[in-house]
């Protein structure tokens, strides 16, 4: 891969640089199964748990990563049918707020399953050459189908540390 095809805003580094460089599709593939472990693990967890007053519950956090999973995978979507429209910036708080706080687990698990799958499956679905293909955000700013593929990932990484770190969930670390 082309590394300079890496491009996104600042902002995003803290996830592109959670995940190794390599062949994009064998990394998808790993990542899929390493969310597979570690929904395996979060079925132990107390989902209404949060560490601190004001903080997300587990459901509220997991519920995040759904949505941000399938706004990465429409903003791939958009980026590799060249939609000329920038791409705009949501508000994560704003998603949870309204996300309420009626959870089932099990629903969860099972929706970050799907939507991981399908997003791995999306990027399965691309030519190789797209991989380049870039879109501007509504602030300018370059963002490449490529560096989606690594914000997906780096995303639920990011905020497994998090429940590791903060929440107490015991990943099996690798």
């Amino acid at each position: 891969m082309n590394h300079s095809a890496l491009q996104h805003p600042k902002f995003f580094n803290r996830y592109v640089e959670k995940v190794p460089h390599g062949d994009l599709n064998q990394l998808m593939k790993t990542a899929y199964q390493d969310l597979q472990s570690d929904l395996e693990i979060l079925k132990g967890a107390e989902f209404n748990y949060s560490y601190q007053e004001g903080k997300w519950s587990i459901a509220k956090l997991i519920q995040h990563c759904i949505d941000t999973e399938q706004i990465f995978g429409y903003r791939a979507l958009c980026i590799a049918r060249k939609d000329p429209n920038p791409i705009m910036s949501f508000d994560e708080n704003q998603y949870a707020d309204a996300s309420e706080t009626k959870f089932d687990k099990d629903v969860l698990i099972s929706s970050f399953d799907i939507a991981r799958n399908q997003n791995m499956q999306l990027f399965q679905g691309f030519d190789v050459d797209w991989l380049n293909r870039s879109i501007k955000t509504e602030h300018g700013e370059h963002l490449s189908l490529v560096s989606l593929a690594y914000i997906i990932i780096g995303h639920w990484l990011h905020h497994k540390a998090i429940l590791i770190n903060r929440y107490g969930v015991p990943f099996n670390e690798k």
